[in-house]
Order: C-alpha cells, then structure tokens, then sequence
C-alpha cells in the first residue's frame, strides 16, 4: 500500500494501483450508508481527486472491488457514488463554510418499514445549541435535499404496531427517541410541520402533548390541538413541574422517573374534545347517589367552575381576595361564611409581595392567627412583568401564554382548590367587548378547573357605565354569562347621609346554582 501522502507510481499494473487505493473502502454496508462518512473533518484532502466526477469514480472503484473484487465493474456503482460525493460535499461545505457539523439522521419510514425520507441533524460547533435540520427523501434513487410530499409521524410502525397504548407528542426526534428508549411510545411531527396525512395515524388515539418549556413550544401545543381535533384523537398536554426554560421531557425524565411521569398523565384529565364526548342516557342514573353540589364558599363560590369578584378601583377586592385565602388556609370563616378548607394560589399583578407581605400581616392580626398559618397559600408576583395568561392570536382566537403553562405546573405541582388572578385586566389582553373572546379567554380558565379540580376566582373591575347602572359590570355580556357566579363589591349609600367610604356591601347578582341573596 503506497505510504500516507504519496500517490502510486506511473509504473504500476492498473490491479495494483486498484489494489493499492481501494483497501480504504474495505467498510460495511452500514458504514458506507452513513450519510457523514466521506472526510468528516471537513477539510480538503489533497490525496483525492479534485474533481466530484474523480472522486466518484474512485469511490464507485472501491465498492466494486469490494462486491465482487474486480474494480473494472465500476460504472454498475458509479450513479450511486456520485450521489455520494455530491451528499458528501455538502457536509464538507457545511462545515467549513457555515460552521455546522453533522450529527446524527432520523429515519422516516412508511407503514411498511420502507425509507420515505429522512432528516439529518446538524450542530453549529461552536453553540451546539444552535442547530440546522436538514431533509432528504430519494426521487428516481437519487438523494434529494428537501421533504418528499408525503409526511409521515416519526416512530410511525411503532405507533401502528402499538395501538393500544398512548403517544407521547414531543417536539423533536432527539427527545422522542430518548423516551422510546425508556420505553414510553413517543413521536413528532418533523418542524411542527402538519399534514392531512400525517394527521392520520392519530386518529382515535389518545395523545399526550408534552412539548418544550418555551415560547415556541406554546405555539406548537396549540398547533397540535388544532391538527388533532380534526381526527377525534383525546388530548392532555402535560404540564411537568419544576421543568426549567428551554427543557423538554427528555429533560425532565433524567431527574425524574418514569413512573412520575406515568402517574402525572393518569392525574391529567383528557381535554373536552369532541374525541371524548358522551351521550348519556339519564334512565341509567336510576338508583346511583346524586352527586353534592360543593361550594368553596357556599353559596357564593361554586367548586370546578370560574366565578367573578367585581369592585371598583380601591374599595378593597385585592384585600378581601387576599382574605377569602387566609380563611381557607386556616379553617376560618370569610364575611361570616363558611369556607371549605384548602390550598389557594394567588396571582398577584395588583400587589407586589411587600405589599402582600403587610396586608397578609394585617389581616393575620385581625383575625388572631399568625403568618406560620399560612402554609396553604402561594403567591406568585407579577408586579411589573407581563401578567397575560390568554392573548389575541393572528387567527382572531385567545390563546394560552408561556405565562398561562406556567400557571398550570403550579397547579399540577401545588394542587390548590382556589386560584385567584387579580386582575382581570391584567391577564386578558383581547378586546373586552367581543363577546367571542370572552368566552374563550372564560374557557381557558374553566378547562384546568375541571382537569385539576379547583375553582378560579378572577377579580376585574366595572366600567363606568356598570357603575352607573349597578350592575358592576364591564365590557361584553360575555363575562357574565361564561361564569357561573358574579360578585359586586361597592360603597353602601344610605338616603339622606353622607356616603361612608369604610362601609361597604358585597352582593351577588348571579349566582346560578343557589339564591342570588344571602
């Protein structure tokens, strides 16, 4: 073999010139498959040919020679070398033009098992989170760098070979082949990028969406439910405590186990899709108990349900709010009310925590109890930041904030029976007055009540006209008839005195499942 660096002499027979360049393509049909194995350093070898047609022609050389020993037979091999070289050359030119080095592929197989196409994962080198995904499918057997027109779900034999088990939905092929390997059924869809026929092979399949813990990663949950509606498919999106930004389940996973995560599924409710629908039959309720009606505060606050705290600025919503907690937490009474003891989680954007700090001390000292009491409440702050939980999407729809996820991981982490968002005003941002939006922005809240088994109370303010007419409301009817209870705290006016501003009187103009009047 003619040493490193030098070529063979003019002298020799063409077979030991063949002989002499062809022992390096002594490699497997696995390693010669490798989309990456053609000078993965990405500099120019001098000892190749300079031309793409030279190198493909040697390489096409050292395969025949390898199949049947005569390397004569190269022009059988020549079209599959040139692709070769080709695909190879734009590794090499990735890498020392852009900076990105090639990683790893992910096959995309048809039902069959048969190669439709397949993504190859780049990493820039020096930011390995920076990273390129390239496709390429196959058209007349030649490599084509872009995605064929038919996509598929990745993993998808083993979605259609494992039909009575849940998908795990994640966001990329890395993270759902992390779970397959703890044998959890996990797939993707390639770029968020859905198709009617993708959609597919979800179709009546119960699909837990569990994507990254960012910005993006909110868009693509509501992506997916979009998509998997279309198909009658049940969802949950997992929510994952303590899960940092950026993170995905795979993540998650190496500091937790599968079991937790098991069991964090079986706690998810499936969302109310048309995928989960009943027909029920009231002649099969003959001889089964009547389900109690549960107030958290009867008969103001129904549980599972989302009721409104109206007041006009200063009067005091925030503090009794505030207060309506410490009660729950201490197993106390609330305007003289009963409460149902519990956990409460308090989204503050009215009150920053010093000044939650003084009023909770306020309170603790009026009703004799001490701040140690209060280890059924949390407070999240939001003073100064972004408070939204449901925002106005291009579509004209309200849709969930990385605010809102992160809202319910602490339910799923804390599990309280009360959630408090002060103010309303501060976490909606639509138009108030679209009736739609209302309705929407209502829905979002009364879906985790239901999948987590607690109540929302949401504390806005009236406009002037709802002062005016006393009802206390503001914008659309919407808000009111989306709730299933309404309170209205305002200033007591007795005829013939002078208003007193520490007198003060909360009615309930709607409250549908007990009298208004209490």
């Amino acid at each position: 073999m003619a040493r490193k660096g030098k070529r063979p002499s003019r002298g020799q027979s063409t077979e030991a010139q063949q002989n002499n360049s062809d022992k390096g393509y002594n490699r497997s049909e696995t390693e010669r498959e490798a989309p990456s194995d053609y000078n993965p350093s990405g500099h120019f070898d001098p000892r190749e040919p300079r031309s793409s047609r030279g190198r493909a022609k040697k390489l096409a050389m050292g395969w025949a020679f390898q199949s049947v020993g005569d390397a004569s037979y190269w022009e059988e091999y020549i079209e599959e070398a040139k692709e070769r070289v080709e695909w190879n050359d734009y590794v090499k030119w990735l890498k020392r033009k852009k900076g990105y080095e090639y990683i790893e592929s992910y096959p995309y197989p048809n039902p069959e098992g048969s190669l439709l196409y397949e993504v190859c994962r780049f990493e820039y080198a020096l930011l390995r989170r920076n990273k390129l995904f390239i496709p390429r499918h196959k058209e007349d057997g030649k490599w084509v760098r872009f995605m064929p027109p038919v996509r598929v779900p990745y993993n998808l034999p083993e979605l259609l070979k494992r039909l009575d088990e849940e998908i795990t939905l994640v966001e990329g092929e890395k993270g759902a082949n992390a779970l397959m390997a703890k044998g959890i059924l996990a797939t993707c869809i390639h770029g968020q990028q859905w198709t009617n026929e993708a959609v597919e092979f979800f179709t009546d399949r119960t699909v837990n969406i569990a994507m990254d813990n960012d910005k993006s990663g909110r868009a693509h949950i509501e992506t997916a439910r979009e998509w998997l509606s279309q198909v009658n498919a049940t969802m949950r999106v997992i929510e994952l405590p303590g899960l940092p930004p950026g993170k995905g389940l795979d993540d998650w996973l190496e500091i937790h186990s599968v079991e937790e995560y098991r069991e964090l599924v079986a706690k998810t409710k499936p969302e109310r899709t048309i995928a989960n629908l009943k027909v029920i039959n009231p002649a099969d309720w003959v001889g089964q108990p009547v389900p109690e009606r549960i107030f958290l505060v009867p008969p103001l606050i129904p549980h599972r349900n989302v009721a409104l705290l109206y007041g006009d600025g200063g009067l005091g919503k925030s503090l009794l709010a505030l207060d309506l907690a410490r009660a729950r937490a201490t197993k106390g009474s609330w305007l003289g009310l009963k409460t149902l003891p519990g956990k409460t989680l308090v989204l503050s954007a009215e009150d920053d925590l010093e000044e939650l700090h003084r009023r909770l001390d306020t309170i603790c000292l009026r009703h004799k109890v001490s701040l140690g009491d209060l280890s059924d409440m949390r407070l999240i702050d939001l003073v100064g930041q972004d408070a939204v939980i449901g925002e106005l999407s291009r579509n004209g729809r309200i849709v969930a904030t990385e605010l809102y996820h992160f809202m319910l991981r602490q339910i799923a982490d804390f599990a309280p029976s009360l959630v408090i968002v002060d103010a309303l005003a501060d976490s909606f941002a639509g138009d108030e007055n679209n009736r739609i939006q209302a309705r929407q922005f209502i829905s979002m809240l009364r879906n985790p009540a239901i999948t987590y088994n607690c109540a929302f109370l949401a504390v806005p303010h009236p406009s002037l006209s709802g002062i005016a007419s006393g009802r206390g409301t503001s914008g659309t009817t919407g808000w009111s008839n989306s709730v299933r209870a309404r309170m209205y705290l305002e200033t007591v006016e007795i005829e013939g005195a002078e208003p007193d501003p520490s007198l003060k009187v909360l009615r309930q103009p709607k409250a549908n499942y007990a009298c208004a009047k209490f």
